[in-house]
């Protein structure tokens, strides 16, 4: 009985690890991510869903602003089993399309204008920061196991 419900709400049961396999770089358009599955008992894994993301800091102290955009997504329907107490590692390739500022563009326009947008981005405290969300579908369970890994974009 308790088993069961452990299992319906997930406890004791998938656990999700995500790790980047090389550093992400902007032109790049992929992020490279493995996600390595433990568990104790065997479950079915029915999906995937990997999300990659910015949070766009910009402002200081009271001023302070926060956004967060989608940059891309990726759905994997494969089922498959992960086996009690095995390591199951799988390599997805998660593409992103970055978002680009006026700033941005007025900087990659002109070389000049290229240290005024950098000087300008410094002193409003603009600064992104990139992670990549998975969450998987197990088959029986209600809660699904997620995983968030922050990573620098070069």
């Amino acid at each position: 009985m308790i088993d069961k419900i452990k299992h319906t709400l997930g406890i004791e049961s998938l656990k999700i690890k995500l790790e980047l396999v090389s550093p992400v770089l902007k032109d790049s358009g992929l992020v490279d991510v493995n996600v390595i599955y433990e568990s104790p008992k065997t479950v079915t894994v029915q999906s995937i869903n990997l999300e990659c993301i910015e949070k766009y800091f910009r402002g200081r102290r009271k001023s302070k602003l926060i956004s967060e955009y989608p940059l891309g997504e990726l759905e994997v329907l494969d089922t498959f089993q992960v086996m009690a107490d095995e390591r199951l590692v799988k390599n997805y390739k998660v593409p992103f399309e970055l978002l680009k500022s006026e700033m941005d563009n007025m900087a990659d326009s002109n070389f000049v204008f290229g240290g005024l947008v950098g000087v300008a981005k410094f002193l409003k405290g603009v600064k992104s920061e990139y992670r990549i969300e998975a969450s998987v579908k197990v088959k029986g369970t209600k809660l699904n196991p997620t995983a968030r890994l922050v990573f620098e974009m070069k």
